[in-house]
């Protein structure tokens, strides 16, 4: 009986070690199932100061993404690499191909990226016409 006993107490001991585990594990995948966004470390390829967008690569598995950074968003420097002389957070501006980063990236639908894309080219549209009228 009282083998049974330690028996039952080590595998309640475990179940519980395993429960109080699982968030870790669900969080190194990498997906957040209540935002949605998704773990991703990259490195930079090309920036595109004019439209806001990082041309990167995937450390795991090489795929080639582009992502839109708004306008209120710092770029968190991998801890993993050589930072550059740059502090591990950066402003966009300051981003640079080399660089690798550790980001949070939200998935869009086409629809919406075509849509912004399209008012990036009509503002920089606006700035090139209104600049030329200038004497």
């Amino acid at each position: 009986m009282k083998q049974y006993r330690s028996k039952f107490v080590l595998t309640l001991f475990i179940v519980a070690l395993l429960a109080l585990g699982y968030p870790n594990l669900a969080d190194a995948s990498g997906q957040s199932k209540a935002s949605g966004r998704r773990h991703l470390t990259a490195l930079i390829l090309e920036v595109d100061q004019d439209a806001r967008t990082l041309l990167v690569r995937e450390s795991n598995g090489g795929a080639i993404i582009r992502i839109a950074v708004p306008d209120d968003v710092e770029i968190q420097l991998s801890a993993s690499s050589p930072t550059m002389g740059h502090a591990h957070l950066i402003h966009f501006e300051w981003a640079m191909p080399g660089m690798v980063v550790d980001l949070y990236v939200v998935p869009i639908n086409p629809e919406v990226a075509a849509r912004r894309s399209a008012e990036v080219a009509r503002d920089a549209k606006k700035s090139s016409s209104s600049a030329s009228k200038v004497p």
